[in-house]
Formats: C-alpha cells, structure tokens, sequence
C-alpha cells in the first residue's frame, strides 16, 4: 500500500507536514525537534480545530512536535 503523506507550504517554508495513518486518521507534523515553538504550534492547530469544529473528528493527541487527529471514516460519515 502506498503511503499518503503531503507538506503544508508558505513562501517555500514548509509549515507542517502530514500522513494518513490508517482508514481513519492524520498525524501531523509540526517539526522535527521536541521544541516550545513547535509545541506551541501543536497547541495553537489543536484550539483552532476545538473552535471550528470538522465533521467526523472524534479527538486529538497532541505530542510535542506532532498532533494526531482520530477521524470516524468518511463511509460512516457520508452514508456509503
């Protein structure tokens, strides 16, 4: 199976970096280092997704660097 991954870019910087794990959720990657500013990136994703909420996420895992977001399946979601 082919892995999904992707990067988030601005100005050629790359923001974040992201991975399917699974049929049902996203791993996020905010930086390679377990650093404050990363951890406050983590934080300050995490608040904006509590404020606006997307259809079909069940909860988020925050790490240090990472932020893992546990989807239910869109079959489910979409009635397929």
């Amino acid at each position: 199976m082919k892995e999904i991954r992707g990067s988030w870019r601005n100005e050629g910087t790359i923001l974040l970096d992201y991975r399917i794990a699974g049929d049902s959720g996203i791993l996020i990657y905010f930086g390679d280092q377990s650093t404050r500013r990363y951890f406050q990136r983590v934080l300050s994703y995490e608040k904006n997704l509590a404020r606006e909420p997307i259809p079909g996420v069940r909860e988020t895992i925050k790490g240090f660097c990472t932020l893992f977001i546990s989807m239910i399946p869109y079959r489910r979601i979409s009635g397929i």
